[in-house]
């Protein structure tokens, strides 16, 4: 834990813009030095691994929580990092253009749906995305979101909103989320 707080704090410790490498350096601080996970192994007998800090080489994806029965895909591997580096595009220069509170947090809550629907890594994006949320809250000198929290208590409404607004392009769910769920800054024991 003290490995993953002290990569945030020098890597992106209230200066400068969002890079993909810190995200990769983020996802990768997650897990244990040399770690790799199982993934598949294909019919060939080749066996496949998630490396943290790498982005996915297969396409992924999850149940919707909005509709039965439906499958979201996730953007397909190859076209991750052109993705990714426009979400960090666009946040930066949103953030940068930003000229109040309730701006910057739009720009952060896109920029989290967006990396949810791009789903970059093959484990952990929800992990990532969570704390990414909080420190560029926080490097604007916001309140964090504490989407962590929130998912401890009501999951299933979470990614519902995050559903909704990635549909809608329309952050009012997560906001309602976030209002009904709020965390007092105190609680963060």
């Amino acid at each position: 834990m003290a490995y993953l707080a002290d990569y945030c704090m020098a890597g992106y410790g209230g200066r400068g813009t969002l890079t993909e490498a810190f995200i990769c350096g983020l996802h990768k601080a997650l897990f244990p030095r040399d770690y790799k996970q199982v993934l598949m192994t294909t019919p060939e007998g080749e066996v496949v691994y998630m490396v943290p800090g790498e982005y996915k080489r297969f396409s992924n994806g999850g149940e919707s929580c909005l509709y039965p029965n439906r499958y979201i895909i996730c953007i397909a591997p190859e076209d991750v990092p052109e993705t990714m580096a426009q979400a960090v595009i666009t946040l930066n220069a949103a953030l940068a253009a930003a000229t109040d509170e309730r701006q910057k947090r739009d720009a952060i809550l896109f920029f989290i749906v967006d990396f949810l629907v791009i789903h970059p890594f093959a484990d952990a994006n929800g992990r990532v995305a969570f704390m990414l949320a909080d420190l560029l809250a926080i490097r604007e000198g916001l309140l964090a979101f504490y989407f962590h929290r929130i998912k401890e208590k009501d999951w299933l409404a979470l990614y519902r909103a995050v559903e909704l607004a990635c549909e809608k392009r329309e952050l009012t769910p997560l906001y309602e989320v976030l209002e009904k769920y709020k965390t007092n800054p105190s609680d963060t024991a």
